[in-house]
């Protein structure tokens, strides 16, 4: 009888290290799906530079702590639902969001190879204070980028009717429809 179960087993038990492998690696998998949403959110002209600036966080956050990860989640999950409000300016908008994470995509990669050459365990003087220096940036600049978005959000009081477009006609034409 323990024979006939023994195949169960062994697929109980490598469904069980999937799932604790997904779980260890929740806050990547969450970073890389934001990140690559945000090519699906920008306009067709920067979906090329979308999928780059993606690639750049997506390695980044493979090399970095699991704590940057989730700021790269944060920030690409921000970016795109900034991107689908804004009604005044979406291009631009898109545009500063899209170079925002891959900018970001390139510091977590020079952070990962600032620690992987051991800048974190020198002594002297200047070494712990550009240490200091680059775990303030990597920890503080997602908070202005959500600053950036929090601003093209919020600068712009909501119209009546609508979109900009729709004022401009109607100044344009009197009011009169036609």
């Amino acid at each position: 009888m323990r024979t006939l179960l023994l195949p169960f087993v062994w697929v109980l038990n490598g469904f069980l290290v999937s799932l604790y492998v997904l779980a260890a690696h929740i806050a990547v998998l969450l970073a890389v799906a934001a990140a690559f949403y945000v090519s699906t959110v920008v306009p067709q002209e920067q979906r090329r530079h979308a999928l780059a600036a993606a690639t750049l966080a997506s390695l980044g956050v493979l090399f970095s702590p699991p704590m940057l990860a989730f700021m790269v989640a944060a920030m690409s999950a921000v970016g795109a639902v900034a991107v689908r409000v804004e009604r005044y300016n979406p291009y631009t908008l898109s545009w500063r969001m899209v170079g925002a994470l891959g900018l970001y995509g390139m510091m977590l990669l020079g952070f990962a190879l600032y620690t992987a050459l051991g800048g974190f365990h020198s002594a002297e003087l200047g070494a712990s204070y550009l240490d200091a220096i680059i775990k303030i940036a990597v920890y503080a600049y997602p908070l202005g980028f959500l600053a950036l978005a929090a601003q093209a959000l919020w600068v712009h009081p909501p119209m009546p009717g609508g979109r900009p477009e729709d004022l401009v006609t109607t100044v344009r034409t009197r009011g009169k429809q036609e």
